[in-house]
């Protein structure tokens, strides 16, 4: 495989001259985005970092534009990153006009736009060779350190990297970056996010293309297949279903030039035969994997009433319908019998769309 400094400017690349206005601009732009990325940890502070990206990002190519023809981003890079907003974006708008909470929808709409000045900057960090090698060795350096500390975690117990971090937040506020309660309840290898954030089976999963690729124009067969299979172990033993799904999806565009149809074969056999001993071996994985009667442990928590309503999930309007009685009353479908509107909400759904449970006409 090419490096990605050796891949010849395309026409969607700005002409940007060295040492004028619009180079000397965009040169920061990789550092910002491996900044955000190895911020992820700290919400709060990645946050800040993100809008005062997409502060930089608008600025800067407004002053460019009217100082002359120098860009930092061109028309198809542009157009492209602005289409890939709207598509995340629309879906989110849309459904704040019949939100139960119209303002907080309409907030949380308002508040997504400041993710597209900073996807400019994003297509700005890669748009050069120089900065596209820069940022993607960034992100892979990133990705891989993470990986090495979550194997760590598995090995002796605590992530050595969420461990400082806990230590500094002791020391400066008194209080850890997780509660007691959160940490006693983490199921899964929770790596750098700690045990109050586990998603980290999905950031790793979506981070590591990053790595394979670096890994393979390094090392080639050899370094591809040794990080696949570090990947692999820290995702069966941190990650979802999705995440699962993400990476073998990720394995197969990233290894099918590399290694061929037999290599992938043999690869998924492999992982294959590691997942299981990993699923019998470790109780947390056999837990999540295994179904009891044919139902899962979070379906049959859900079908008793345990769970609650996570108006959390996600980011669109719709989601501010927290109860199954408000949806049936705010659709043009059939009202649903009491008995589904006192249970769970996934559950009163699933009796308005088949309008099974239809309640009574008053006499």
């Amino acid at each position: 495989m090419t490096r990605s400094s050796s891949i010849p400017p395309s026409s969607a690349e700005p002409v940007v001259l060295p040492g004028s206005p619009g180079s000397r601009a965009g040169r920061w732009a990789p550092w910002w985005v491996i900044a955000f990325v190895a911020l992820w940890p700290l919400p709060g502070i990645a946050e800040g970092v993100l809008v005062l990206g997409a502060l930089y990002a608008a600025v800067r190519m407004v002053q460019l534009r009217l100082q002359g023809n120098q860009r930092l981003l061109s028309s198809p890079a542009w157009a492209l990153t602005s289409i890939l907003f709207l598509g995340y974006w629309l879906p989110q708008a849309f459904s704040a006009f019949d939100a139960i909470d119209p303002g907080t929808a309409w907030r949380k709409a308002a508040a997504g736009l400041r993710y597209l000045p900073f996807m400019w900057l994003v297509a700005i960090a890669v748009a050069t060779p120089q900065r596209r090698a820069l940022t993607l060795g960034g992100l892979a350096v990133i990705t891989g350190l993470w990986t090495v500390d979550a194997l760590a975690q598995a090995i002796v117990g605590s992530s050595p990297l969420f461990w400082s971090m806990d230590q500094l937040k002791w020391a400066v506020s008194g209080h850890g970056l997780c509660s007691p309660q959160e940490m006693a309840a983490a199921d899964r290898l929770s790596g750098v996010l700690g045990p109050c954030n586990l998603k980290f089976g999905q950031v790793l999963a979506s981070l590591s293309p990053f790595l394979l690729f670096a890994a393979s124009r390094r090392a080639g067969i050899l370094g591809w297949s040794l990080v696949a299979a570090a990947v692999g172990v820290v995702l069966v033993l941190a990650g979802s279903r999705a995440a699962w799904l993400t990476y073998a999806l990720v394995l197969v565009f990233s290894g099918w030039r590399l290694i061929g149809v037999r290599g992938l074969l043999a690869c998924v056999a492999v992982g294959a035969v590691a997942a299981v001993v990993l699923t019998v071996s470790v109780p947390q994985v056999g837990d999540r994997v295994a179904y009891r009667h044919g139902v899962g442990r979070r379906e049959r928590r859900r079908q008793s009433g345990l769970v609650r309503a996570r108006p959390d999930l996600g980011r669109s309007g719709v989601h501010d319908r927290t109860t199954p009685d408000q949806w049936c009353r705010r659709t043009w479908l059939p009202r649903c019998l009491p008995g589904l509107q006192s249970g769970p909400r996934h559950a009163g759904r699933v009796g308005c769309w088949t309008g099974a449970a239809r309640a009574p006409d008053p006499a």
